[in-house]
């Protein structure tokens, strides 16, 4: 950065080992007397140790915190577009209603037909930390699809209502 100033992006920071974390951190704490824009992304919604570094970051206001929401369709068709060259309205709709906003997922899903193992072996992680029980209240959850009556999972689980709250407070809690 003595000849020009410099970006620095680091991505999937939730991914990081602790002593790159406590890299980042030393090196956020003095960022502001070189010419040097550092961009990191990490997923906030799960905890990890990155998430507590940015906030401690935030804290000291050494680092702004950005927090980016879900893509709307249009936004979804912008990127579409921009990936592909172009595409056609119907492939567009797909891509909008299966990804749902997220960007990693529209482009994942320009690369694959429907749904990509990424993603896959994401939610197999996620769930691979819960109960057996919470995965079966989960199961049929889906089975249900996106809007129903939590109190009917019960009853299809065979599980005592406390059980299903739970378990629904667990899925929310791993994403």
């Amino acid at each position: 950065a003595s000849d020009r100033p410099l970006i620095l992006v680091l991505e999937d920071l939730h991914w990081a080992d602790l002593e790159t974390l406590a890299i980042l951190e030393h090196f956020s704490d003095h960022l502001a007397r070189a010419p040097v824009l550092c961009v990191g992304t990490v997923r906030t919604e799960e905890p990890s140790p990155a998430r507590d570094v940015l906030v401690r970051l935030a804290g000291r206001r050494t680092a702004t915190f950005v927090e980016l929401g879900r893509l709307n369709d249009a936004q979804v068709a912008a990127m579409v577009h921009s990936c592909t060259g172009g595409t056609d309205a119907d492939a567009v709709r797909r891509v909008a209603s299966l990804a749902e906003g997220v960007p990693f997922l529209v482009e994942e899903m320009l690369v694959a037909p429907g749904v990509p193992a990424s993603f896959n072996d994401g939610v197999r992680g996620r769930l691979a930390r819960l109960s057996e029980r919470d995965r079966r209240i989960l199961r049929t959850a889906a089975a249900f699809g996106r809007h129903f009556d939590w109190r009917l999972l019960g009853r299809a689980a065979d599980v005592a209502e406390a059980d299903v709250a739970e378990a629904l407070a667990h899925g929310v809690h791993v994403q």
